[in-house]
């Protein structure tokens, strides 16, 4: 298995590698996990929306149960060939954690890679409503990024496949943090694996910070046209609290 990656630059922060902080010491003590949302999609009907999930896609966007791409059981697919900026869209719900860290994990899949600047799957937690504290950016230049000022991706250079499952794993602070809190990617593929930690939280375009966790997890599917749909498969999605970060 491949080694943690190196450095990326992201809001002016530079993110060590993992192995270059183990020696510090931060382990806090384990809390008891409580999970608040999980779906696998497996054993669910091909073309049904299950709950708790709510969907919002428009004319020519699709967000449905399907057989997953090259394993057995079914997923989650949303497929989009234009339409509004934020359609297809699938939001979890779940809320009154806002001073536990959580944890987000999935299995994802991509049939092709963005081939332009803007990335395939926006994976976001949201607080308050609709402010995306969290978001990480698969399929686009540097294959897995993270928001930064003024509109604009930070790439952690992550070498993406397409047509090959992966694995993303998020853990953040409380979103009660605000402008403090930060959160730790840890993304594999095959035998590549990465962890990148204290990515800060995202404002939204007001500049305001989310204060309790809301709607969330949120997956959307950007970019795509009628003559070339894009494409994203997920699967075994999980939200809990956890123990604190080690890294800050």
């Amino acid at each position: 298995m491949a080694s943690p990656r190196g450095r990326a630059w992201v809001l002016g922060l530079t993110l060590l590698p993992v192995t270059a902080l183990s020696g510090l010491g931060l382990r806090p003590a384990a809390a008891q996990e409580r999970t608040l949302l999980e779906e696998t999609f497996g054993g669910k009907e091909p073309g049904s929306r299950p709950g708790p999930w709510v969907y919002f896609a428009d004319e020519g966007n699709e967000a449905v149960v399907a057989e997953a791409p090259d394993l057995p059981g079914s997923c989650l697919r949303l497929t989009r060939s234009g339409g509004t900026v934020w359609k297809p869209m699938v939001s979890g719900w779940a809320s009154g954690e806002a001073d536990s860290p959580l944890q987000l994990e999935l299995d994802w899949y991509l049939p092709a890679l963005s081939e332009g600047e803007d990335p395939v799957l926006f994976v976001t937690i949201r607080g308050d409503g609709n402010i995306g504290t969290v978001t990480v950016a698969l399929g686009g230049p540097g294959g897995v990024a993270v928001p930064q000022g003024g509109g604009e991706w930070a790439p952690l250079g992550f070498p993406l496949r397409a047509g090959v499952w992966g694995r993303l794993v998020v853990k953040t602070d409380p979103i009660s943090r605000r402008a403090e809190g930060a959160f730790d990617v840890t993304v594999s593929q095959g035998d590549e694996r990465a962890e990148y930690p204290n990515i800060p939280f995202r404002p939204n375009w007001q500049g305001d910070h989310a204060a309790e966790l809301w709607h969330s997890p949120t997956f959307q599917v950007g970019g795509g046209s009628p003559e070339r749909p894009r494409e994203a498969h997920l699967r075994n999605v999980k939200l809990s609290t956890a123990s604190p970060r080690e890294f800050r």
